[in-house]
């Protein structure tokens, strides 16, 4: 049998667990994340407090997360790193479950903002790893089986808060993070080498010192690009459940459906995904999903009621998954294989961090002081102003790296 067929083998034996790891990862974080704020102003959170506590996140962020990743990238050990920010992300929920004082909660909302998207980002990357070690292009089901994860924890947490309130949501989302970490074992040890064998690394030979991989200056400007569109979407989504909830008069129970039915939207297009990818240019989609997320944040500031909100996730699902795909999808093909986690982690967590350290604690006392229209407007035009930036510099250059995809 031949390598290339070895490969393949495994990977078809190993892959459902992978699915079944990205699942329960999202399972983890549906069942917690969309019901921690919720939580907090229950317990007399202000959207002030809790924007100053989001950029104080955002530092920390900044400053541990991409020194931690330039670790876990010289000891080629990005799983363990993961399942250490799983652990993180679940102590915290637990923290504010069992121990509610105002400082336990301010904390537990820094740790989960922390670690949160760490889990998301590093899940997708290593398995990514896995797929593209045999030349396969599954990105977009790979994606979907972690919005099928959230979608269910949210379809059945409704049912689960019934029973406990947020002290049953969070133990449900502890549990699911530990059995992602059981299942993770299908992930590689590392994304060091998205074409070698999926083994665990050794240290038997020391590789031969390299000179730094050349970064594509097309990278840069997606990085800016991102930065625009982590403002936008970043301020949007932490606000615009707590404005259902505190002006529209939507009850916890229909909050648990919005997210349940956004998220069942998503699945259809996040497989399609693939299909879309290798048809059309993927810049051409990102700024597509921008246009239509700057569109979604209009109508959540102006819609009345209950039946409209669940009419406009349908804008939601095809922006959100173009706009969240072709990013990761952008990263980790015009990224040389020495530094995709390093970019990765730079528009994925660098980024949205520095994004919520300048903008959560402003955009947190203006959602307190503005309309909702207002406020969602905001949100939307750094997300036109972004799509606009790249389309911009696209035209200008005529750079067809940002078409493309490819490392030149």
């Amino acid at each position: 049998m031949t390598t290339v067929q070895t490969l393949k083998s495994r990977f078809q034996q190993s892959f459902p667990l992978l699915l079944f790891a990205v699942f329960l990862g999202g399972a983890m974080r549906g069942y917690s994340a969309p019901y921690i704020k919720l939580y907090l102003i229950e317990q007399g959170f202000s959207g002030a407090l809790m924007g100053t506590i989001l950029s104080v996140a955002a530092l920390v962020e900044l400053l541990f997360i991409p020194a931690l990743s330039r670790f876990a990238d010289h000891k080629q050990r990005h799983r363990l790193m993961w399942r250490g920010m799983m652990l993180v992300y679940m102590t915290a929920c637990a923290a504010i479950i069992f121990f509610p004082h105002l400082a336990i909660l301010g904390i537990g909302l820094l740790a989960t903002e922390v670690s949160k998207r760490t889990t998301l980002v590093y899940s997708m990357q290593l398995s990514f790893t896995k797929i593209q070690q045999t030349g396969r292009d599954l990105h977009g089901r790979v994606r979907s089986a972690s919005a099928g994860g959230f979608m269910l924890a949210n379809a059945t947490a409704g049912t689960i808060f019934h029973l406990g309130r947020y002290f049953s949501l969070f133990i449900a989302a502890i549990i699911a993070g530990l059995l992602s970490i059981w299942a993770s074992k299908s992930m590689p040890a590392t994304t060091f080498d998205r074409n070698a064998k999926p083994v665990e690394p050794t240290t038997q030979e020391a590789p031969p010192k390299e000179a730094p991989a050349k970064r594509n200056p097309a990278l840069y400007i997606i990085l800016f690009t991102q930065f625009l569109a982590a403002v936008g979407l970043r301020n949007g989504l932490l606000f615009w459940l707590i404005h259902f909830q505190a002006n529209l008069g939507i009850d916890t129970a229909q909050i648990a459906l919005l997210v349940t039915i956004s998220s069942l939207l998503e699945i259809p297009w996040m497989m399609y995904m693939d299909r879309l990818l290798s048809r059309y240019f993927a810049i051409h989609l990102y700024i597509i999903g921008l246009l239509g997320m700057a569109i979604f944040w209009v109508t959540v500031g102006i819609i009345p009621s209950f039946i409209w909100a669940l009419a406009i996730l349908l804008l939601r699902a095809p922006a959100f998954s173009l706009t969240n795909v072709t990013t990761l999808y952008l990263i980790n093909k015009i990224s040389a294989p020495k530094n995709v986690a390093t970019n990765m982690t730079l528009s994925q967590i660098t980024i949205p961090s520095v994004a919520g350290l300048v903008s959560s604690a402003p955009m947190g006392y203006a959602y307190d002081a503005l309309p909702p229209q207002v406020f969602f407007g905001l949100c939307a035009v750094m997300l036109v102003i972004g799509a606009v930036t790249i389309l911009t510099y696209q035209l200008i250059s005529g750079n067809r790296q940002l078409e493309n995809g490819e490392v030149s």
